[in-house]
């Protein structure tokens, strides 16, 4: 929470199976959300599963490094546009 507001943090996409969570997050430009990620990605690891960020090949290494840098456990789907 901060203040009187409570933050939340919805995936773009929460995949179920069995004891598994897996979200995917859609990540369109540069701008970092690394709070965000480190959440969804805790989130995700304590349901057996995993974080996938799905990004633009153009930014790919940014976001790479930018997972890198923050300790983040993320995978990353990249797509041409």
């Amino acid at each position: 929470t901060q203040g009187d507001q409570e933050i939340s943090h919805i995936p773009d996409i929460e995949v179920s199976y069995e004891n598994e969570t897996h979200l995917y997050d859609i990540v369109l430009d540069k701008k970092e959300a690394t709070g965000r990620w480190k959440l969804l990605s805790q989130y995700a690891r304590k349901n057996n599963g995993n974080l996938y960020l799905v990004v633009p090949e153009k930014i790919k290494d940014a976001i790479k490094k930018s997972i890198s840098e923050n300790d983040i456990n993320a995978g990353i789907l990249f797509f041409q546009l």
